[in-house]
């Protein structure tokens, strides 16, 4: 058995152990933290300001690549064609677009262009051109995302998607600085742009192109039908 003084000695010993521990934690906390604002801000930089576009992220509800989508067509709703929004909310929209690409065939990036072209034709007096690009370049994304918000899918294993699952963003802009890619992206996940350094799993994007073209509702209608 220890003896008093021995008892105290081994608290104290006991204490000061804990509080080095303790100390290493909230240090680590603190320098995750100060990496987090630092990188941060360091995006905005990058951003040139465009941050302080008129973009609403909104939360996922259901399937990723159908929330991708509405984010974009709530931001263009919200910039120039209203009509693509008129009357509903987020929950809404996400539920038109779930409906129609399950018509589609499902949930697949593949089946975006012709998902989004029938919303716009169904709910619309807007024409849109959809381009699907598998395994883009940082070049091609940056130069979209530029103009508008794209699709911008993350390959399972990524740092923006699962270890086993991929995940579809909103992308809204992209930069480089120092050598390092970054991506800022509607994610789903969060009320806020969040952003990732640019990777090989980065392996689709999606750009949708708004018009507002006189179309013949006739036409639009015996196209669906076929």
């Amino acid at each position: 058995m220890k003896s008093g003084s021995g008892n105290v000695y081994y608290v104290l010993e006991m204490i000061t152990a804990l509080s080095a521990v303790s100390f290493l934690l909230v240090r680590k906390v603190m320098e995750d933290r100060r990496s987090r604002t630092t990188r941060k801000a360091a995006l905005k930089t990058m951003a040139g300001g465009r941050l302080d576009r008129n973009y609403e992220p909104h939360l996922q509800s259901g399937n990723c690549i159908v929330a991708a989508t509405c984010n974009i067509l709530w931001y263009h709703g919200k910039n120039g064609f209203p009509e693509l929004i008129d009357g509903i909310d987020f929950v809404e929209l996400e539920g038109r677009i779930d409906t129609i690409i399950n018509s589609k065939g499902g949930y697949a990036n593949n089946n975006v262009p012709e998902t989004v072209e029938e919303y716009v034709h169904t709910y619309t007096s807007y024409e849109v051109e959809v381009k699907n690009k598998w395994y883009p370049k940082f070049s091609d994304v940056k130069k979209a995302a530029k103009k508008n918000p794209c699709l911008l899918g993350f390959a399972a294993g990524s740092e923006g998607a699962g270890p086993k699952v991929g995940h579809m963003t909103a992308c809204v802009f992209a930069s480089e600085s120092d050598g390092k890619k970054l991506v800022g992206v509607m994610n789903g996940h969060k009320t806020e742009i969040v952003y990732f350094e640019w990777s090989k799993y980065n392996d689709f994007m999606s750009e949708f192109i708004f018009s507002k073209e006189d179309r013949d509702p006739e036409k639009d209608a015996s196209e669906i039908e076929k």
